[in-house]
């Protein structure tokens, strides 16, 4: 529980140290939001589009066919062992400093962790569908923060190894899985 709690107060002070990224500079007129040109992004964040709690890479810019779509790898520390994921995001044009994303990528999207019985623990691999919402930085141009929720499609091993649990005897207090996740992470691009 403590280190929850060390991960959230990161989290809040990120937040606080990084959000004078949006503050009002009427100087500024463009914003870079198109994806035509080819870049790289590299961001640190907590959720699946980052392996649990990590790091994503990711490059666009396909053509101006394919504007606005990214392939990406997100590799972290998922509860109890590495986490990755491997996927793609496309952003969607927007007025003004946010615009609106869909992802979908493979990997881990669930875990068993088991105080006590060490056979129990596992990462689980399958599909996982989100949406989210890019806010692109004022100050700092190809620049933004990623939030997004993400709704895992969990296997039929998690599944069976689940419900093993909840007949076990000896095992009380199983907590269900969340349905759907939450992703949020801040990503520079060069």
């Amino acid at each position: 529980m403590a280190s929850i709690r060390s991960i959230a107060l990161i989290i809040l002070f990120s937040f606080l140290t990084l959000s004078g990224l949006w503050a009002q500079d009427s100087s500024q007129t463009k914003l870079q939001t198109s994806h035509s040109d080819k870049h790289f992004s590299f961001g640190m964040g907590l959720g699946l589009h980052y392996g649990g709690l990590g790091m994503k890479a990711a490059y666009g810019g396909f053509g101006e066919s394919l504007e606005g779509l990214n392939v990406f790898l997100g590799v972290g520390y998922y509860i109890n062992d590495p986490g990755i994921n491997i996927g793609v995001q496309n952003f969607f044009p927007g007025k003004g400093f946010s615009q609106f994303y869909l992802s979908m990528m493979y990997g881990t999207n669930a875990t068993i962790v088991v105080d006590g019985a060490s056979n129990y623990n596992e990462n689980y691999y399958g599909l996982s569908l989100g949406a989210g919402l890019r806010l692109n930085s004022k100050k700092l141009p190809g620049s933004y923060w990623d939030f997004g929720l993400i709704i895992p499609s969990r296997s039929a091993d998690y599944k069976d190894d689940v419900r093993r649990l909840n007949n076990d005897p000896l095992i009380s207090d199983v907590t269900p899985p969340f349905p759907v996740l939450v992703n949020i992470g801040y990503n520079f691009t060069f």
